[in-house]
């Protein structure tokens, strides 16, 4: 993979990155939860109706069944008497103690009219044809003297509840065929008010049962994914850190081949260049002869300095790849960095400290990178820091033994860092200064990392800026300039 093809990355972070619900997970949990709940419900509710209609079909029905086999009774005592008429068997029925709250008696014939009412209910519907119709069978079939149960139906109107019951008279009087008997359906009423309260209490009972084990499963499950898109979201993450790295190394790599390339070709015609500025003569007699010698001073300090820099790259690379190897202490380290750096803080009259409390110490080819990088910090919060302001270098030392660290604070008091800048800090080509080629922090991040170190923007706000240096103890290089 080239380093072009992972780029989108870094500048989007989600980019070619599938993140699960899209951040919207409370919502997604707590919905889904709700409607689980809700269809938990329905279906509760259903099953809950669809039991009682049929729990008061057979307690109407264990109702009717009792008052046909008080009329059966009856009618077995009238055909002992032999009497074929089955009026007198009803009506004793009607004023048998076990049978009270009668409210109407309706007496049909085969021909489906109606031929005696002994008790009068205007509210009494009259049997169906399919009623009728099922009646013709049930006596067709009929081999036996048997009172054979044809409806029960439940009715809850303005005067009351009552319960309705047809039943086919057995025996060959085609006159009285059919009994519609009304019942007082009061006590059938409280039945069906209890059945409904244990039915609601179980109905609640199960829906918790079910709803805390469902919620609970779910629960789980979605944890499970949350905590999966976290893991997604840190690799993302990570994958992304890799990626800015991948291309910051690419960057600077390329970078530092061109430095190379510079360093070799300027170094001789550097020296040329002030050898020849120092050749140079003004005559003391003429108008600008002061402006003239300033000029060739500033010229020739220049050309000093460059010559001074290209020679600290050329020791740098010549000790990485050398056999001479020694160490320096942090304080050494601190003030090489401010000797290097004290001209430019003496020209914006900017106040230069120092202070060292660490007393672990870096191997020689460690050290040369690591002051080249405080050098470059130091001449940054040089130019941020105002004139007459402060930059303050200190070092220090975090933990002990094999994990010891070497901590480098480089802090100005300017007015901190844009929060454009921050974000893409360590890129190449990245600059706040005039002239500037935004190469110093790239190449210094790169060379902390060559090192096994880190650096880090910790603080930039109003009151200053405070880039951190963190190197490891015994962060050595081999003889090829690898850790």
């Amino acid at each position: 993979m080239k380093v072009e093809d992972l780029r989108p990355l870094a500048d989007d972070p989600t980019r070619g990155v599938a993140i699960p619900f899209g951040g919207r997970i409370p919502w997604l949990v707590v919905g889904s939860l709700l409607v689980t709940l809700a269809l938990l419900a329905v279906a509760i509710g259903l099953t809950q109706t669809q039991f009682r209609d049929e729990l008061r079909g057979q307690l109407a029905h264990r109702d009717a069944l009792g008052l046909a086999a008080l009329v059966q009774k009856q009618l077995a005592v009238q055909s002992e008497a032999d009497t074929a008429n089955p009026i007198p068997a009803l009506l004793e029925t009607l004023i048998l103690p076990e049978l009270p709250g009668v409210l109407g008696l309706q007496l049909y014939d085969s021909h489906q009219h109606l031929v005696i009412t002994l008790l009068n209910n205007p509210r009494l519907k009259s049997p169906s044809a399919g009623q009728f119709q099922h009646l013709a069978a049930l006596q067709a079939n009929q081999e036996d003297a048997t009172v054979q149960l044809l409806a029960a139906e439940f009715q809850d109107g303005p005067d009351g509840p009552q319960l309705q019951v047809l039943l086919p008279l057995p025996g060959d009087n085609p006159e009285i065929t059919l009994a519609a008997f009304t019942l007082d359906g009061s006590g059938l009423a409280a039945e069906f008010i209890r059945l409904d309260r244990n039915l609601r209490q179980r109905s609640w009972f199960v829906f918790g049962l079910l709803g805390a084990a469902m919620l609970t499963a779910l629960g789980l499950t979605f944890l499970r994914l949350i905590r999966a898109q976290r893991r997604l979201q840190h690799q993302t993450a990570q994958l992304v850190a890799s990626n800015r790295e991948l291309t910051l190394a690419a960057k600077t790599s390329a970078v530092g081949s061109v430095t190379a390339h510079l360093v070799h070709g300027l170094k001789n015609p550097l020296i040329a260049l002030q050898q020849f500025v120092n050749s140079l003569a003004s005559d003391p007699n003429s108008a600008d002869a002061a402006e003239v010698a300033a000029d060739r001073a500033d010229a020739a300090t220049s050309a000093r300095r460059m010559k001074t820099m290209i020679d600290d790259v050329v020791r740098v690379l010549r000790d990485e790849h050398g056999l001479t190897s020694f160490e320096l202490s942090p304080q050494e380290v601190l003030e090489h960095v401010v000797q290097r750096a004290g001209g430019s803080a003496q020209k914006r009259q900017v106040q230069l400290t120092r202070s060292s409390w660490a007393q672990p110490r870096l191997g020689n080819r460690v050290a040369n990178l690591v002051a080249l990088i405080l050098e470059n910090l130091v001449n940054n919060a040089v130019q941020a820091a105002p004139i007459g302001g402060k930059v303050g270098l200190e070092a220090r030392a975090e933990g002990t033994g094999e994990k010891a660290i070497l901590s480098f604070l480089v802090s100005d008091n300017g007015s901190g860092l844009p929060d454009a800048i921050r974000s893409r800090l360590f890129q190449p080509g990245l600059t706040t200064k005039e002239g500037g080629t935004g190469l110093g922090l790239a190449l210094s991040h790169q060379l902390a990392r060559h090192c096994r170190g880190e650096l880090t923007l910790q603080q930039s706000g109003p009151s200053g800026t405070v880039f951190a240096l963190r190197i490891p103890v015994g962060s050595e290089l081999d003889e090829h300039g690898r850790q």
